[in-house]
C-alpha cells in the first residue's frame, strides 16, 4: 500500500511538472525573438561575436566524453541536497541516467564557452559539477580557471576520475553553503558563475544575493533550467527585477545576467 502511494505520488508530480514544462515553453515560443532579429546593439554586438560562432568550436572530446558516458552502466549511490529528480526518487542510478538527465547539451556548452572567451572571462565559479561535462565546456581550450562545486561525494569522485587532464579546473565537495567561501579564497571574484545545482526558488535567490556579494562587478551569471519548475521560473523573474541586474536574457533552457552598470537595463527572450 505504502509503495503505491509513493508511487502516485511520484507520477503525479511528473504529469503536474510536464504539463509546467509544455506551458512554459509555449510561452517562449510566443514571446521569444530569434536573436538576428533584435536591433539592441549589446544583443546585436552577442549575436556577432557569440552566438554565431557556436558552430567554430571544436567540441569533438566532449562529445567522445559524453557518448562513453551515456554508454556506462556503472550505477553511483546518489546524495542529492538539491530539488531532486522528475524522474525517479532512487537513491542509486547510473552514469548513462544522470548523463542524460541532468547535461548540459553541446549547444549550450558551447555557448558558455564562447562568452568565456568573448568577455575574457579570468575565473569562473560551476555551481553543481555533476558528471563534468559542463565543466569541460567552461575549461576548454582557454586558461581560465575553473573552481566547481559538486553535492555528491561519489559522483565528484567518478567526475574527478575522468577529468584529470584539466589541469585549469579546481575541484571542491560538499554543500554550495560549506564550500563557497572556501573556493572565494582561492579563486577571488569570480567573473562568471554557471548555477546548475539545487534547483530551487530559495536556493536560486540565494546563490543569486551570494553573487552579487562577491563576483566581479562585471560579471556574468548563468542560471541553468530557468523553467524547470514553477518555483524556479519566479526566481528568475525575481532576481532579473534586481537593480543590480543590466540585461537578462531568457533562453528557455538557461538565463544569462549580466551585471555591468555600464549597459543600459533590457529584458529579453531569445531564440538562437
Amino acid at each position: 500500500m505504502y509503495e503505491k502511494m509513493v508511487f502516485l505520488l511520484l507520477f503525479t508530480a511528473i504529469i503536474l511538472n510536464l504539463l509546467t514544462m509544455i506551458k512554459s515553453y509555449l510561452n517562449y515560443c510566443i514571446n521569444s525573438t530569434k536573436v538576428s532579429k533584435v536591433n539592441y546593439p549589446f544583443i546585436k554586438k552577442l549575436h556577432l561575436s557569440v552566438f554565431s560562432k557556436l558552430q567554430e568550436i571544436n567540441d569533438r572530446e566532449i562529445q567522445n566524453y559524453i557518448r562513453t558516458l551515456k554508454a556506462n552502466k556503472l550505477r553511483l549511490k546518489v546524495t542529492d541536497l538539491g530539488a531532486g529528480s522528475k524522474k525517479t526518487n532512487s537513491t542509486e542510478r547510473s552514469i548513462e541516467s544522470i548523463v542524460k538527465s541532468a547535461s548540459i547539451t553541446p549547444r549550450f556548452g558551447k555557448l558558455l564557452h564562447v562568452l568565456i572567451n568573448e568577455f575574457k572571462s579570468k575565473t569562473v565559479l560551476e555551481l553543481g559539477t555533476s558528471l563534468g561535462v559542463g565543466t569541460s565546456y567552461l575549461a576548454l581550450g582557454n586558461s581560465t580557471q575553473v573552481y566547481t562545486i559538486e553535492g555528491c561525494p561519489r559522483i565528484s569522485e567518478f567526475t574527478q576520475s575522468q577529468l584529470k587532464h584539466l589541469s585549469n579546473v579546481n575541484f571542491y565537495v560538499g554543500e554550495f553553503s560549506t564550500q563557497l567561501n572556501k573556493v572565494l579564497i582561492q579563486s577571488g571574484p569570480p567573473d562568471l558563475v554557471y548555477v546548475d545545482g539545487n534547483h530551487t526558488y530559495e536556493a536560486t535567490l540565494d546563490y543569486f544575493q551570494f553573487c552579487i556579494e562577491n563576483a566581479s562587478s562585471t560579471a556574468i551569471l548563468v542560471f541553468d533550467d530557468i523553467h524547470w519548475s514553477s518555483g524556479m521560473e519566479r526566481a528568475w523573474k525575481e532576481l532579473i527585477q534586481s537593480k543590480e541586474v543590466s540585461i537578462s536574457i531568457d533562453l528557455f533552457r538557461m538565463g544569462i545576467v549580466f551585471l555591468d552598470k555600464r549597459l543600459d537595463k533590457t529584458d529579453v527572450v531569445l531564440r538562437f
